[in-house]
Parts: structure tokens; C-alpha cells; sequence
């Protein structure tokens, strides 16, 4: 347990004696910084709470079932904050039998603006990623037509979060720092992460050395973290310099993205193939992603999301900060030991593993900011270590 977190405890327990409760009531009154600190201090505790239940129920019963819930009402319609529940259902199935249930009967205000086809082939998406981690997903995984149908009550079940997902209140940063906390306490190690193993390569494959680069281009949300024209041109001529032209370059986005990428390369003469070749949605995007030679992203998009719970060397850079939350801040940061490095973003990450020198950038740049000759450097370490 790091020093952080036995200091937490020491602060959970001061809280709760005789003293400390109403010292507790009375400070954040006079400082928003204190307020902050016993708002996540809070929040830790919930945390805690449910390691703790963890540990008891898997003391009573090794091998049990667990159930995961992801809810629509709650949880995103982002692939790349769906990878936080799959990534929670691996860790778990190495101690306990795990049922994935997916529910999208009411919406919450992620999914507010998508047609009944989008939201179909989204959880039908949903449903393909999460066969491909939990065992026996004829039977454990789950896509229910009403949150009323889930059966909660069976002998030997632990629901996590049960109070909040009964309440279909469980928001996915839940699930993101309770990862942090289980790692903390050691209930995983980085042979646990997402592998190959977990995506199975579309039967369509590349014949020869292929890279994935994924690029955000032409989305409905969030345009301004959009790739530019001009961004992906030049990041284009410096990954060719890098792995030369017997290499191909897949790249994968959203339908309306690819179209103008495609455009971009046959103006521009880029040697570009799109991910539809090859696959047909996302679930074969990721597949063809964990087969590849290597990943690179840079600039946001949700697939970087796989490779950063993944044992997996990538080249993810530039994505944009934004603004830490004062949860973050006080959870992530300071109870759970958890600082983003120029190179990592989850205490379990490798340095080794990200290929750039930067993974954050503080504002958003026409060109990402990206150290192109450490890029180079490390690009000629991985080949020297693949021949020997």
C-alpha cells in the first residue's frame, strides 16, 4: 500500500471518531480547498468500500460470480470509455466468474441524439467486445431488453457498485478509479492487461507488415479535437520517413472520416489503405488495431483507450488534457498515487511501451507537438530487439 493511501485511511478513520465528525462538518465552511479534499476524500471511501467488498466476497467465495452492468442511462456511448468495463470484467475473471449484462432500455444524455440504428449497431458492438473477454459469453454475456428483467438476486452474485447500478447511477469513472485502486492493492499485475489474445484479427488479413493509425476526422462531437488537413499530411510524410514505404499504412475513423482521408490521399498521393478492407466496424477495427505491427494515434480518439489498458507497444501522442476535475485531482491524484507522466496516463503503463516522447499536449496544435527523432530512436531499438 503506497504512503498516500495509508494516509487516507488515517483521514477516513479521524473522520469518524467522536472529534473528527463534526471538525469534518465545520472545516470545509472556510475553504474551498478543504472542500475539495473531503469531497474526494469521499469519494475514496466509496472506493475503498467496494475493494473491501471485494476481498470478503472472494474470501467466502473463490470463484463466484460477479456481475458488471453497463447501463445506458449512465454509462457513455464512447468505444473508448466501454474498454474501461471490459478491461474491469479481465481483471476480474481471473478470481471470479464474471456475467456481463449491457442494458439500453432508457437513455442518458450520452446517447440523447442517436437514431434507434446508430444505438443498435452501438450495443451489437458492445455485445462483440465484451464476448471476446468474458468466458462462456453465450451465457455471460448479456444484452437485456429491461433493466427490470436483470436478475440481481442469485446465490453467489456480487454486483459492483450494486447501490449505484440499482439505482442506475453507476457513472463510468467509477469503474475507471476503482481499476486504479485494485491495481494499488495489487490485485493485478501488467501480464493482466489486454493482449491479442482478447481481439481476434478479422479473417481478411494484411498479407504484409501493416501499422494502424487511427485519426479523429469529420465527428459529430468535439470537432475541434478534429484532426486538421494539414496535421494529417505532415504526420503522414514523418511515419513514412520512419517505416518506409514497404510497410502499409491502415488507417481506420468514422465513415464520414475515412471518406475524407481517402480524398486527402488520392489528392496528396498518400499511400493509405482504409480499415475497410479489412474489417467492417469497429469490433474488426480493433482486431486488426492488437494484430498490427504497431498502433499510432495522435490526437484524441477512444481506441487509444485499449492500448493504454494494454500490454501492447503503441504511439499515442497529443491528445488534449482538458481541465482536471477536482475529483480527479483529489482521487486520482493524490489518494490513489495516480500522476500523468509526459509518458503514462495509468500507474500500470510501461514507459517502454509508448514509442513518443509525449502523450499530453496543454492546448490543442494545428500539427501535434510530437519529438519525431525519439520517436525514431525507439522505432530502431523495437527492430534491433525483433531480430535478436
Amino acid at each position: 500500500m503506497t504512503t498516500r493511501l495509508k494516509i487516507a485511511d488515517y483521514c477516513l478513520k479521524a473522520s469518524k471518531s467522536p472529534l473528527g465528525r463534526p471538525i469534518c462538518t465545520l472545516l470545509p465552511a472556510f475553504s474551498d480547498s478543504l472542500q475539495e479534499f473531503f469531497s474526494g476524500l469521499r469519494k475514496y471511501e466509496q472506493l475503498k468500500a467496494e475493494e473491501s467488498s471485494l476481498n470478503n466476497y472472494l474470501s467466502e467465495n473463490n470463484g463466484g460470480k460477479v456481475t458488471i452492468v453497463f447501463d445506458a442511462k449512465c454509462g457513455p456511448n464512447s468505444y473508448g470509455d466501454f474498454a474501461k468495463y471490459l478491461f474491469l470484467a479481465k481483471v476480474l475473471q481471473s478470481k471470479f466468474l464474471v456475467k456481463f449484462v449491457i442494458v439500453a432500455d432508457e437513455l442518458g444524455r450520452y446517447w440523447r441524439n442517436m437514431t434507434p440504428e446508430e444505438i443498435q449497431v452501438l450495443t451489437h458492438q458492445y455485445v462483440l467486445l465484451a464476448s471476446g473477454i468474458v468466458h462462456n459469453p453465450e451465457v455471460n454475456v448479456v444484452l437485456a431488453n429491461s433493466f427490470k428483467e436483470i436478475d440481481f438476486d442469485e446465490k453467489f452474485n456480487f454486483v459492483i457498485f450494486r447501490k449505484k447500478t440499482l439505482d442506475r447511477k453507476l457513472d463510468f469513472w467509477n469503474i475507471q478509479w476503482l481499476l486504479i485502486l485494485l491495481y494499488q492493492k495489487k490485485w493485478f499485475d501488467f501480464s493482466s492487461l489486454l493482449n491479442g489474445d482478447d481481439f481476434l484479427p478479422p479473417e481478411n488479413r494484411p498479407t504484409k507488415p501493416y501499422l494502424v493509425w487511427h485519426i479523429r476526422s469529420r465527428s459529430t462531437r468535439a470537432i475541434d479535437l478534429d484532426e486538421s488537413d494539414r496535421s494529417i499530411i505532415e504526420n503522414y510524410g514523418r511515419i513514412r520517413n520512419i517505416f518506409g514505404e514497404k510497410v502499409e499504412i491502415i488507417v481506420c475513423s468514422s465513415s464520414a472520416g475515412l471518406l475524407n482521408i481517402l480524398e486527402l490521399a488520392s489528392v496528396n498521393h498518400l499511400i493509405l489503405t482504409s480499415a475497410r478492407k479489412y474489417s467492417q466496424d469497429f469490433f474488426g477495427d480493433i482486431g486488426l488495431a492488437f494484430h498490427a505491427r504497431l498502433f499510432i494515434q495522435l490526437g484524441n480518439g477512444g481506441i487509444y483507450e485499449y492500448f493504454v489498458f494494454s500490454s501492447r507497444q503503441h504511439l499515442i501522442a497529443g491528445l488534449s488534457s482538458g481541465r482536471a476535475s477536482a475529483e480527479w485531482r483529489l482521487v486520482v491524484r493524490f489518494l490513489l498515487n495516480c500522476r500523468r507522466t509526459p509518458f503514462i496516463i495509468y500507474p500500470w503503463q510501461q514507459e517502454f511501451q509508448n514509442l513518443v516522447g509525449s502523450v499530453y499536449s496543454s492546448k490543442r496544435e494545428h500539427v501535434v507537438p510530437i519529438d519525431w527523432s525519439r520517436v525514431s530512436l525507439n522505432v530502431e531499438k523495437l527492430e534491433n530487439l525483433s531480430r535478436d
